[in-house]
């Protein structure tokens, strides 16, 4: 079986990288790989330029 890997994506300040989508069901549909979005993706968005940008913890299959 393969194993889970997990990625936490902390706060802004320290945060590296961000998912950039014009929505969370562009995003959801951009990135179906990934398991799973968590309800803080929403309530974590962003808007820079114009842009929605989502601080999300994903787990993704190795």
């Amino acid at each position: 079986m393969s194993k889970t890997r997990k990625i936490k994506i902390g706060s802004w300040h320290r945060c590296s990288a961000v998912l950039i989508g014009e929505s969370y069901k562009q995003l959801t549909q951009r990135f179906t790989k990934y398991l799973i979005y968590t309800s803080s993706l929403v309530n974590r968005k962003i808007q820079i330029n114009g842009k929605n940008r989502y601080f999300v913890e994903m787990a993704e299959h190795a």
